[in-house]
């Protein structure tokens, strides 16, 4: 989430963040929905080949398209939990459950983050 909110976006970033909106929406009519989920798509890809830097900028990038978009929270509690961040990953997962419209995977989510939580 390039450290949002905590980290003030300088003005610079927040055009360059404008731009990147711009052209990664241009090919799907401009529904950052839809362009949030190709790129979801690509950070499960790169994230599944074990590339984790790449596939943090792209659920960065994700995130930034749409930041109700469950899998790009998913995504960034993944990459944490491969870099062995577990603790750094679990506000990731309550707020892709949070946003989670489908039943059966936020149910799989919950789970998950139950098997991981100290708490438990």
């Amino acid at each position: 989430m390039y450290g949002a909110p905590e980290i003030p976006r300088p003005t610079l970033l927040r055009q360059a963040d404008a731009r990147f909106i711009q052209t990664a929406t241009a090919e799907f009519g401009g529904n950052r929905k839809l362009a949030s989920l190709s790129w979801t798509g690509q950070g499960d890809r790169l994230l599944a080949a074990g590339n984790l830097d790449d596939a943090m900028r792209r659920y960065n990038e994700a995130w930034l398209l749409d930041p109700e978009n469950f899998e790009a929270h998913e995504g960034f509690a993944r990459v944490l939990l491969a870099r062995g961040q577990t603790t750094a990953a679990l506000p990731h997962f309550r707020k892709a459950i949070e946003l989670c419209p489908d039943d059966a995977e936020r149910a799989t989510l919950t789970a998950e983050l139950a098997r991981l939580s100290p708490e438990r």
